[in-house]
C-alpha cells in the first residue's frame, strides 16, 4: 500500500528462476491514469509449444491470441480484473 510514485521502483524485469521473466514496462501514475502495462516472457524451452503452433506469422498470431484469451479468463474467473473507478480503461 505504498504510494503511487514507489510502484515505479516495479518497472523492470523480474526473474522467476529462469522459468518466466515478468516485464513491468508502465507503472499507473494515479488512480485515474490508464491502467499499469507489463508482458511476460517463456522461454520455449519452459513452453514447449510444438514448432507447428508458430512456424507461420498467423500461426504465431493465432497462438498468441489464444494465450491472451487464456489468461484474461483466469484473470477473471480469480477476481483479479479489478479497475479502479473513474478511469483507466
Amino acid at each position: 500500500g505504498g504510494s503511487y510514485k514507489a510502484y515505479h521502483d516495479l518497472i523492470g524485469g523480474w526473474d522467476f528462476n529462469g522459468d518466466m521473466t515478468l516485464f513491468v514496462d508502465k507503472i499507473q501514475s494515479d488512480p485515474f491514469a490508464p491502467p499499469s502495462r507489463c508482458h511476460l516472457r517463456v522461454p520455449q524451452s519452459v513452453a514447449r509449444f510444438p514448432p507447428s503452433l508458430f512456424d507461420t506469422p498467423a500461426k504465431r498470431v493465432a497462438l498468441c491470441d489464444i494465450l491472451t484469451r487464456s489468461f484474461c479468463t483466469l484473470v477473471r474467473r480469480g477476481g483479479l480484473d479489478q479497475a479502479a473507478g473513474g478511469g483507466g480503461w
